[in-house]
């Protein structure tokens, strides 16, 4: 029974483990480390926190614990993957154990974590494009070294590599430590973060009906025109399309894809990452619309399975359509039919696209 209007959630961890504990569900966006809605721990291993009523969409609670992000998500007793816990009014109030949690295995690679440096006071920034954080990433070894690098530049910058990321962390700097680990590959990441409200606009390109405000191409004109000739000259990248890599996610994703097509003696190689292809209803006229004459470019696509009804199909298209527009150009499809729309699987994807676009 819930009393007050709230639910109290309990929950015993039996791992053994220190640190914070965070509830996260269909009452925060899934968000893994929210402040909010941390853990009260009341003895050693002992925690609870109440859940408003007024949060729980259709009074039924979905709900998972973190440690503040999902490479630490709960595991059950034989260290598999859980399925969400459900709580509904009416229910008694829940009261959980936690056996172990998962383990990042790109912390065993803190050697090669990459040199960061923000460059965010590097640009004078136009109009309608707005300041925000620009950080580059460095091979570990890049002082030592006198090697020219390819480059990889990534939307959604403050999901990327900062701890406790509000919507999840792609840990791209404990992604490109596991390269150079494993497999021996260095690369430089440049990561542009978003501007919150601005964001849907800036990562809109040309050529998408019913968008009102659309700086797509502006925002990458800002790459284009800015950012990368200051990266060229300041450091040590090959410097040419075949080694300058464009990607994101999402709308990130998106506008990735519009960057790569009408760009591509610029950014010759793409990694396209759940794209919002929703926003196009006649992909193959846009993609007609927005793409170079010549698409001699190399292109990764990736979705999950469990992203939403119309994911998959629309990737599908979308390699197509790119086939049928320029034969000469090199693609992949990757569909993950266990995979979400979520930071930590395009994290992983990205590693694993490494093989392919480098």
């Amino acid at each position: 029974m819930t009393k007050n209007n709230y639910v109290k959630i309990s929950l015993i961890d039996d791992s053994n483990e220190k640190g914070d504990i965070y509830l996260t569900g269909n009452f925060n966006g899934w968000k893994p480390a929210d402040e909010r809605y941390q853990m009260i721990n009341v003895s050693d291993n002992q925690y609870f926190i109440d859940i408003p009523l007024t949060l729980i969409p259709d009074e039924t609670l979905d709900y998972k614990y973190t440690r503040g992000d999902w490479h630490s998500v709960e595991l059950n007793s034989s260290g598999k993957h859980t399925p969400n816990r459900k709580w509904a009014k009416g229910m008694p109030e829940p009261k959980d154990i936690v056996n172990q949690w998962l383990k990042d295995e790109d912390l065993n690679h803190t050697k090669y974590y990459p040199i960061i440096h923000d460059l965010s006071s590097k640009f004078n920034v136009p109009d309608p494009i707005k300041t925000r954080r620009i950080s580059i990433l460095l091979p570990w070894d890049y002082y030592s070294s006198t090697e020219r690098y390819p480059i990889v530049y990534l939307q959604d910058g403050q999901n990327l590599f900062q701890d406790k990321s509000p919507y999840g962390n792609w840990h791209i700097d404990r992604k490109v430590a596991r390269l150079s680990a494993q497999k021996d590959k260095r690369v430089i990441i440049l990561a542009v973060d978003h501007t919150h409200e601005n964001r849907l606009a800036e990562y809109t390109p040309p050529h998408v009906p019913d968008r009102a405000e659309a700086y797509g191409k502006e925002y990458i004109d800002f790459l284009k025109n800015y950012i990368i000739p200051y990266v060229d000259q300041n450091y040590r990248t090959i410097g040419n399309s075949k080694n300058t890599i464009i990607g994101g996610s999402s709308m990130g994703g998106l506008i990735s894809l519009y960057a790569h097509l009408a760009f591509p003696d610029v950014f010759g190689k793409g990694l396209i990452f759940s794209p919002s292809l929703w926003l196009l209803p006649n992909l193959f006229d846009w993609l007609k619309s927005n793409s170079s004459d010549s698409l001699k470019t190399k292109t990764y696509i990736y979705c999950g399975g469990r992203e939403s009804n119309e994911m998959v199909g629309q990737v599908v298209a979308l390699y197509h359509g790119l086939r049928a527009l320029n034969k000469e150009n090199e693609i992949t499809l990757k569909i993950n039919s266990q995979g979400e729309h979520h930071e930590s699987y395009w994290g992983e994807e990205f590693f694993q696209s490494m093989e392919f676009i480098l």
